[in-house]
């Protein structure tokens, strides 16, 4: 019988299957039971990182600048601590599966530098996320104030032809201008001629 389980978000497969190869690679053959990786774990402080970046940019934007800072400075203290304290439960939880205190001590190093890795990466990954958010929601607002959002009629926005068709007028998210036949076909206009594209 075939079961049928629900692929992880690509980010996730992203982060956690390159850091669950090189732990398994390195560190199963010591375990001494079934072996639990960390790259779930590694995963959410790369998550937690871009969320507590765009927590703060958001906040930042809302308070003044002394405040601001205190603020950014306590929010990312505190989602580093989570970050740090998950991934060190995680290991404390998982020190029986090995006999050997060097390899625990190794492996607690390579997950606790990963889990560091991601966090980092997460940082400079929130400010481009925050960015990239910002401008599509610029974009949007743009867009609706053009008439991207709503569909004027009036003299200039509707036509009816001598067909009977009804071509109205929408303007995109950047400003252009498309007329729209009530037949589900776009038109192009050329003065007060309009031809079927």
């Amino acid at each position: 019988m075939e079961t049928t389980e629900k692929k992880p978000w690509w980010l996730q497969r992203w982060v956690c299957k390159p850091f669950d190869w090189c732990e398994r690679k390195f560190f199963e053959e010591h375990a001494t039971a079934c072996y639990i990786s960390s790259g779930y774990h590694v995963y959410l402080a790369f998550i937690t990182s871009i969320v507590g970046v765009c927590a703060v940019a958001l906040l930042s934007m809302f308070l003044s600048r002394e405040t601001g800072q205190t603020v950014a400075n306590w929010i990312l203290g505190l989602v580093i601590a989570l970050c740090i304290i998950n991934s060190a439960m995680h290991l404390y939880q998982t020190r029986s599966v090995f006999t050997s205190t060097k390899v625990m001590v190794v492996r607690s190093v390579f997950v606790m530098c990963a889990t560091f890795l991601a966090i980092m990466l997460g940082l400079w990954l929130g400010n481009i996320v925050f960015f990239l958010a910002v401008i599509l929601l610029v974009l949007s607002v743009i867009g609706l104030f053009a008439g991207g959002g709503s569909k004027k009629s009036g003299n200039n926005d509707t036509f009816i032809l001598d067909d009977g068709t009804r071509v109205k007028k929408e303007k995109g998210l950047l400003g252009e201008v498309t007329w729209r036949g009530n037949d589900g076909h776009t038109y192009e206009r050329d003065g007060n001629t309009f031809r079927r594209i």
